[in-house]
């Protein structure tokens, strides 16, 4: 049978959440190569990482020969060594969630063998298996394990244990017989991997109850398909299989939906493969082969396949320390998708395994007054600069502060801010930090907060957000560059919802009769801290769009410098 493998291959405020469309991180995204055990960079290959991201496990050229290594940050690369009586040849292939039991294949006495290997008692062929087998994976806590041994010529997909030994999985229906396992799910119940029929291989599903059953072929393939990994719960399954063009197409296989190509990368690929997943299915890993040789690759389902390389690149910033690498296949990804692992080209021409961390989530602000968008809906959206009517007498000013200024009957919406999750420490009086650009106004600072949990929380102000300002608040125990960002904006004169030539006359006659400069907010177009005939230039600006646009005509407004 050919199975594919892994080593083959806006408003008069206008309200900035920060981070931009980049992912706010409490751990920074990194990449490094993983060097090899003989400490020159010869040779190394990263098949796979633990679930929680803290173990990577394959195999590297040694001082006699290649041996199955196991990696952490702690310790760097330690060589597994091999079986007694073996040669110097062996390859982790598949580790449990945190990374304490790992399993491939080695070379030993009798030939190469399936292995478990455990820091208590190192490498340790699994008993029952003969020569040409090899184990691919293991369960959530280390005592279920898969692969294949052969019988005669024929390979047979097993499950192991230490109680029961070895099982054979058996084959799919149609001869000729043949299987090999290659995932399986966290609770040991749901094995992957391809058994041999009359026309090539097709992937599997195994459980205790179903037996293995056939997962088919992608539309137009009908001779090799291959399922390479499952996610945490098994009810996801990833892999290849050919298609119309006979070309192998990467997959991505549910109950719901059966087996759905992954597409291609938007540079075009001729053939691509899923390799790993993650533990709720989310994210893909793999590699393409287009005209420029392989590449890694990476699915989600709001991007889809794209390459790797250029994802860390323009998406995560590593462009400087990816210099001079070619990332030709991802083998692996942990279960929160945020770290991968896989093989390329170093600077220095060798092959080398390699760890791309993404960033660890951090919280993060989801929502906030006014929204991002901006929307003006009148009656539900208080939160306008400068002052609007609002119901009876009472007039609302803008954000943030909670006195009472000489204008008659007022009030200050305070600022309302929701995460996506509890903030460490939670925001309060001390640990939320109020900033001014430029200054020329005193700068608010911070009076009350109230809420819990992830929000949302009301955080008042010793006074309004200053006119000519931009504004921004920041939350201790929330991500870098978590913050909310106010920019006072003009426009409105007249404060009817739209700016219009009725504006100009309204700031022509305050100018006149004194009262532009008793409210600023108000008549300050420009926001350079006085009222004057500039503030009438700067609203004709803003009338003729050379000026930016309030966004009540729905046009966003820039973050602030």
């Amino acid at each position: 049978m050919s199975l594919i493998t892994r080593s083959m291959l806006n408003k008069f405020f206008s309200l900035v959440i920060g981070g931009g469309a980049s992912p706010v991180l409490a751990q920074p995204p990194s990449f490094q190569g993983l060097g090899d055990l003989t400490g020159m960079s010869l040779y190394s290959s990263a098949n796979r990482i633990s679930a929680d991201g803290q173990v990577v496990i394959g195999t590297s050229a040694a001082e006699l020969g290649n041996e199955a290594f196991r990696w952490t940050d702690a310790t760097g690369m330690v060589s597994l060594r091999v079986l007694p009586g073996g040669t110097h040849i062996s390859d982790a292939l598949g580790v449990c969630p945190d990374g304490s039991v790992v399993v491939g294949a080695s070379d030993s006495e009798f030939g190469i063998v399936g292995f478990r290997w455990m820091e208590a008692t190192g490498m340790v062929q699994l008993a029952g298996l003969g020569p040409g087998s090899l184990a691919s994976g293991v369960s959530g806590d280390g005592s279920v394990v898969v692969g294949y041994y052969y019988a005669g010529s024929n390979q047979v997909a097993f499950r192991w244990t230490e109680t029961d030994g070895v099982s054979g999985l058996g084959d799919l229906p149609e001869p000729p017989f043949g299987s090999v396992a290659t995932g399986i799910s966290d609770d040991g119940l749901v094995i992957v991997g391809a058994g041999t029929v009359a026309s090539g291989t097709q992937a599997f599903r195994w459980t205790q109850a179903d037996g293995m059953v056939g997962l088919g072929y992608l539309p137009g393939g009908g001779a090799e398909c291959n399922a390479q990994f499952a996610s945490a719960d098994g009810s996801v399954i990833v892999g290849s299989s050919d298609t119309t063009d006979s070309f192998s197409q990467a997959f991505r296989w549910t109950q719901a939906e059966g087996m759905v190509a992954l597409g291609h990368t938007p540079a075009g690929d001729f053939v691509n493969a899923a390799f790993g997943v993650s533990g709720d299915g989310s994210v893909i890993v793999g590699f393409a082969l287009g005209e420029l040789g392989p590449a890694a690759v990476i699915w989600d389902a709001a991007s889809g396949l794209r390459n790797l390389h250029d994802v860390l690149v323009n998406d995560y910033g590593l462009g400087d320390v990816l210099a001079g690498w070619t990332l030709e296949t991802a083998n692996g990804v942990s279960a929160d998708g945020s770290s991968i692992v896989g093989d390329g080209i170093n600077p220095s021409g060798g092959v080398e395994g390699w760890l791309a961390r993404l960033g660890t989530p951090g919280v993060t602000i989801v929502s906030a007054n006014p929204p991002a968008d901006n929307p003006w809906v009148d009656g539900m959206q208080p939160f306008r600069d400068p002052l609007r009517p609002s119901f009876g007498p009472t007039l609302t000013l803008g954000i943030g502060g909670i006195q009472t200024p000489p204008l008659g009957g007022i009030i200050y919406a305070p600022i309302s801010v929701t995460f996506s999750a509890a903030p460490d420490p939670p925001p309060s009086i001390d640990n939320v930090t109020v900033s001014c650009t430029p200054s020329s106004y005193v700068c608010p600072s911070v009076t009350n907060v109230t809420g819990s949990g992830a929000g949302p929380f009301e955080i008042s102000l010793s006074n309004p957000i200053p006119p000519g300002e931009c504004t921004t608040l920041t939350f201790a125990g929330t991500s870098p560059g978590a913050k909310l960002q106010y920019e006072y904006l003009p426009g409105d004169v007249n404060l009817n919802g739209v700016t219009s030539t009725q504006d100009l006359l309204g700031l022509i006659q305050a100018l006149n009769n004194g009262q532009a400069n008793e409210q600023p907010a108000r008549y300050n177009i420009n926001r350079d801290g006085a009222t004057n005939t500039q503030d009438l230039i700067g609203l004709l600006k803003i009338l003729n769009g050379s000026l930016v646009v309030q966004s009540f005509n729905g046009v966003t407004v820039a973050d602030c410098p």
